[in-house]
């Protein structure tokens, strides 16, 4: 892009930190690659710290605990949380279970924030995500931006995307050129504005600016795997690896409940498409519970003329 030579320039400069690893490899000014040792560090990443800086849970849960005692429990958590970050990392299974910790739909999607740049392996966080409601996901979306949550090595699963945004729009590209590297069928259900779409060719080197395009993204068992280890199909293509490996600790074999007892038993992503039509059924039921918290209650207000059918279904 040529910065043009009028007008007001306005944007938020940013750096996204990720935990060093004793494995971790970075990488020199000079262009070298080498392990973390007393080297300079990539800027990519914090100050070296190793798995040891994993945080025992007992200790925390023990202070969890003790919220009850306080006037407001979901602060004085979100609090000890904080104060623990400080001086540990977390893994994705460990945030797996301190979400139920938090009561409130704001405090859950809070926990996260403070965890993010604090998960050591990282590449299985966007799967923590998927735990959220949608409504606590598009907080965090908010909160974080969707350029940050986005992972290229772990790109599978929905997304709903507003193009009028451009951190949204940027996810959509990346997702298009992703799809042209990788084998097989990519994008599944996709909508453009409501309206089913292939994507046009034009799309791969510009998105237009507006409406919405929603999807599953898909990959084959052998792009799950390459990617899990390289990132992209593209070696050396991928800013979180260096000599085309992402170190050991921040690949995550982390997989969400709903995923790994009915699609992939383990590995973070479901390959293939099968996925597609239960995650389809989740999101429908967490739209019911937003109308009503049981299904006696939504089927209630569908049933307009109380007739015992459905007399309502836009």
């Amino acid at each position: 892009w040529q910065v043009p030579k009028q007008g007001v320039l306005c944007l938020d400069f940013v750096e996204v930190t990720k935990p060093l690893t004793p494995d971790s490899v970075i990488v020199h000014p000079d262009g070298r690659a080498g392990p973390a040792g007393r080297e300079p560090v990539s800027p990519m990443f914090s100050p070296p710290m190793s798995r040891t800086a994993v945080g025992n849970l007992k200790h925390l849960f023990e202070k969890l605990g003790k919220s009850v005692e306080y006037e407001s429990p979901e602060e004085y958590k979100l609090q000890v949380l904080r104060d623990w970050s400080n001086r540990n990392l977390f893994t994705c299974e460990q945030l797996d279970a301190l979400l139920p910790c938090f009561s409130e739909g704001d405090s859950r999607v809070q926990a996260l924030v403070i965890a993010f740049a604090r998960t050591l392996d990282w590449h299985g966080f966007g799967n923590v995500c998927l735990l959220l409601t949608q409504a606590e996901m598009r907080k965090l979306r908010d909160k974080l931006g969707a350029v940050a949550l986005f992972d290229e090595s772990s790109a599978v699963g929905y997304y709903e995307l507003d193009l009028s945004l451009p951190e949204q729009r940027f996810v959509g590209q990346e997702l298009i050129h992703l799809a042209i590297d990788e084998p097989g069928e990519n994008f599944v259900e996709t909508q453009y504005n409501g309206i089913d779409l292939s994507v046009p060719m034009p799309w791969s080197k510009l998105l237009p600016s507006r409406g919405l395009i929603t999807l599953y993204y898909c990959r084959a068992s052998s792009t799950i795997e390459r990617t899990r280890v390289a990132g992209c199909l593209r070696s050396g293509d991928y800013p979180w690896a260096a000599g085309g490996v992402i170190p050991e600790d921040h690949r995550s074999d982390y997989t969400v409940w709903f995923w790994r007892d009915a699609y992939c038993g383990g590995g973070g992503q479901p390959p293939g498409a099968e996925w597609c039509k239960g995650y389809r059924l989740r999101r429908i039921r967490q739209k019911m519970l937003i109308i009503s918290q049981s299904a006696a209650g939504v089927f209630s207000l569908l049933d307009s003329d109380g007739g015992g059918g459905l007399g309502h279904t836009g």
